[in-house]
């Protein structure tokens, strides 16, 4: 053990910034990681043992026991839980023999939940070994298990269920399940690939790419929507040897899947994008932080990168002087969150920083750094291409462009669509063919929940900005149960840990929800809720200051769903 530890140290440099990846090909030597090798660990990259541990424990998918030789995670995100997911964890737990957040006896098979996989287009959905199955039913789920107590290699199993993403893990093919019903700018095939990267260092300098991307109101595709053009500036007035892009494809927040889509489909874009930021800022190097849900994609990405090594695009001999690497995470969702994400690249629990350090300053390594998303990047060579007032013709005054959407639950065409900033709750459920809906749910578990009264308000920045996350719900819908108990647990679940508020405050409130799902609220637990959410805005990220969102959402807005005194909720209405 000792030689194969010290083998895989040496094979990423014995940096201590690659810890991720260190635990992650000791995972896969050994199936998890024990004291013994943490031990090892320790004394041969001279970090104490605790610090390993406490990297370990942060991200859902490094472990310290034993996991099942076939680990099973069961997605349990809120079309998950509206899909099938109770009969689908049924028959696992039947198959296995086994129940949830446990091992068989013979720990062959694992049972254990998670928050979301990208998978929300083809619920239940759950991954085996880090491989998708999904559009489950009790018969399909009872046939893979099946296959694997014969002996069915896995690798084999996904071939036979999953031939599309399959063909991504040998990285033979774009083929995607997903269906995209509305193209744009960003997803249409007219753009021929490299043709931006063409004009540099000809037609564009650095400083005219600035200035394009900061005069077509480009704004990060995150959900914060801060600048794109702001942020480059910022990165290249600063002096420095070394400065880095890095695209946050950390694609976390439950109901969305269209990064998964623009990987697969539109890589090229992306990565050319990446290109596209260095050139202007002066950067050399360039790291895809993939989620580790999607780690199957990353033999094709690898080919993608190295088509263009193959042109001469990428690589220390090229003309732009850029090499790019994927760095895989590990399971948390708040490091979708910029400074966390650098924490974990640099093999660090991933805990938000402190805002005082930007990243255009202070980044990946102590570098100046440009975070920005998949959609971001995306998008940024038809922008260099066609110009700043084309990319500004579409959407809105304040929101310029279009914004790819993750559309799913109750509707009959979910999937991708691409459409201008703008565009109102109402025509977007029309064009998904939904009927009789309850209440959307945009932006995901830190998002807003919108009842039918409002379905005329727009997705834009200056009212409805969103991740990407658009999740339908119908009259049939029980939202206390089907959204808000389970959002709490989220949270619950992937909170840091770093603010007291985020680390304790959701508890109480799902304390508060459960209640509801039998008695009145009393007026004390009116003003709980009220003062607790005021301390939650103190919280370093976002993910801690909107734990109450759709909370609040729900007792504001969905009252026929539960019964609230009058005098108290004018009261607590008023206040809020």
């Amino acid at each position: 053990m000792k030689t194969t530890i010290s083998s895989i140290i040496n094979s990423t440099g014995n940096a201590r910034y690659r810890l991720l990846d260190i635990l992650h090909k000791l995972q896969s030597e050994y199936k998890f990681i024990s004291e013994d090798i943490i031990d090892e660990l320790s004394t041969d990259m001279d970090i104490s043992p605790s610090q390993i541990k406490q990297v370990i424990s942060f991200y859902h998918y490094l472990y310290d026991k034993n996991m099942g030789e076939y680990t099973i995670h069961i997605n349990r995100s809120v079309v998950a839980l509206i899909s099938g997911y109770a009969e689908v964890v049924k028959t696992l737990e039947e198959e296995c023999n086994c129940k949830l957040e446990s091992l068989s006896e013979s720990a062959k098979f694992g049972l254990w939940n998670t928050s979301c996989i990208g998978m929300s287009d083809q619920e239940p959905a759950i991954l085996i070994n880090g491989l998708p199955f999904t559009d489950l039913t009790p018969e399909k789920t009872k046939n893979i298990i099946s296959d694997l107590k014969e002996g069915v290699e896995l690798k084999q199993l996904f071939n036979k269920y999953e031939t599309d993403k399959y063909k991504l893990l040998i990285g033979q093919s774009s083929v995607n399940k997903t269906k995209t019903y509305i193209r744009g700018p960003l997803l249409d095939n007219d753009y021929s690939n490299f043709s931006a990267v063409e004009l540099l260092n000809t037609r564009n300098s650095p400083s005219d790419i600035l200035g394009i991307i900061s005069d077509s109101g480009l704004q990060g595709r995150g959900g914060a929507g801060f600048p794109a053009g702001r942020k480059w500036k910022a990165a290249a007035k600063v002096k420095s040897e070394k400065k880095y892009v890095i695209c946050n494809a950390d694609e976390g927040e439950p109901g969305t899947f269209k990064d998964r889509v623009l990987l697969t489909e539109k890589p090229e874009k992306i990565f050319e994008g990446m290109l596209i930021c260095a050139y202007a800022i002066g950067a050399h190097k360039g790291i895809l932080y993939l989620r580790k849900e999607y780690e199957y994609m990353k033999p094709y990405l690898e080919n993608v990168l190295q088509q263009m090594r193959d042109k001469g695009i990428l690589g220390r001999d090229n003309s732009y002087n850029f090499e790019m690497r994927i760095q895989i995470g590990a399971g948390a969702y708040v490091c979708g969150e910029a400074s966390a994400l650098l924490e974990s690249m640099e093999g660090k629990r991933g805990e938000p920083r402190e805002k005082y350090m930007q990243p255009t300053e202070f980044g990946y390594l102590g570098k100046p750094t440009i975070v920005n998303n998949v959609e971001t990047f995306a998008i940024v060579p038809s922008i260099i291409k066609n110009g700043a007032e084309w990319y500004k013709a579409y959407g809105t005054k304040f929101s310029a462009g279009t914004k790819v959407l993750s559309i799913a639950g109750d509707c009959a065409k979910p999937g991708i669509y691409e459409l201008p900033w703008g565009i109102t709750v109402d025509t977007i459920l029309k064009l998904s063919y939904a009927k009789n809906s309850k209440a959307v749910i945009v932006g995901g578990m830190s998002g807003k929940l919108i009842p039918p009264e409002e379905f005329d308000r727009k997705i834009c920045y200056s009212d409805l900005a969103t991740g990407g996350a658009f999740m339908i719900l119908n009259n049939n819908r029980n939202l206390l149960k089907d959204v808000v108990l389970p959002a709490l647990d989220f949270f619950i679940d992937e909170s840091c840990g770093s603010c007291s508020t985020c680390r304790n405050v959701p508890g109480y409130l799902r304390e508060i929800a459960r209640y509801m799902e039998h008695k009145k609220l009393s007026e004390k637990d009116l003003l709980r809720i009220e003062e607790w959410s005021k301390l939650l805005s103190i919280s370093r990220c976002g993910l801690g200051k909107s734990v109450s969102s759709l909370l609040i959402g729900f007792i504001r807005k969905f009252t026929d769903d539960y019964e609230i005194e009058d005098s108290i909720e004018d009261n607590f209405l008023s206040v809020n």
